[in-house]
């Protein structure tokens, strides 16, 4: 099953949280420290300098970054003045393509002049106004290019120590929009039902027409094996059987596997070796 994601929290509590230490962390002096929240659509960073003051990025959580073509622009090179200012050779070897243009071409930025806020192409981007909106990819995370652009380190160089408080609500909406990847749950023979079984609990208890609520996994494997509650192995899984039994589940198509197995919180060596 997925992790529980991290409780949400208003731009307010970010700021206030990332500027006093936490009770439970000791503060570490001359760090940069970053609170994090990426949601569907944006993602927000927090962070507090080495030298006290707090600052903020927004960006959207696909990573990428938008901009419009301004004046004095050509196909193959874009001017806009949001980029001036922005660590120098920060966009070189990024995707730049114009968006919500039928049919627009792409190309890569070879060079960036931070002062002027000119990218410039290796090829040209048609069609080309001015005024129309492109969009920037450089190839890594929304939080990561966050962080670059407000510790001004260019990538590949590397950002050094930080602390990072992360909270996602990507794990919730993949849950609620049923967009994740298939499941199948891999646990003990006997035990296929226990997620569609819970804890018996019946909310609405005379309604004639029930409906029960959607199963998180595609299918459940059963594993021929058996551990005490104190974990010692009353029957051992067959490798060859368990083996056979996962390639046809990846045959069908299952990207992902929730391996649970009864007992295994004692003993993991039966889930391990089934990870295996």
């Amino acid at each position: 099953m997925p992790d529980r994601p991290a409780s949400r929290q208003p731009a307010s509590r970010l700021c206030q949280c990332l500027s006093e230490p936490a009770i439970d962390a000791p503060r570490s002096e001359g760090k940069w420290h970053f609170s994090i929240d990426v949601g569907g659509t944006f993602t927000d960073v927090v962070a507090r300098t080495p030298d006290g003051r707090i600052v903020s990025r927004k960006l959207l959580s696909s990573g990428a970054i938008r901009g419009v073509i301004g004046a004095g622009s050509t196909p193959t090179c874009i001017v806009d003045t949001r980029r001036i200012g922005e660590p120098i050779d920060f966009w070189v070897g990024a995707d730049i393509s114009i968006i919500e243009v039928e049919g627009a071409s792409r190309a890569c930025v070879v060079r960036f002049d931070a002062a002027t806020g000119q990218l410039h192409l290796d090829r040209a981007l048609e069609p080309h106004r001015v005024g129309d909106a492109y969009e920037l990819r450089g190839g890594e995370e929304a939080p990561v290019t966050a962080i670059r652009l407000l510790m001004r380190v260019s990538p590949p160089t590397p950002v050094g120590p930080i602390d990072v408080r992360l909270g996602t609500t990507r794990a919730t909406n993949a849950l609620l929009e049923r967009k994740g990847a298939s499941v199948a749950l891999v646990t003990t023979k006997g035990f296929a039902d226990v997620l569609k079984i819970g804890n018996q609990d019946r909310p609405k208890l005379f309604e004639l027409d029930i409906r029960k609520r959607d199963e998180l996994t595609t299918t459940v494997v059963e594993i021929d094996e058996r551990l005490t509650a104190t974990g010692e192995v009353l029957r051992a899984p067959d490798e060859r059987e368990v083996r056979e039994k996962l390639e046809s589940v990846r045959a069908a198509g299952i990207e992902t596997l929730a391996v649970c197995l009864l007992h295994a919180y004692v003993n993991p060596d039966h889930e391990e070796r089934i990870a295996r």
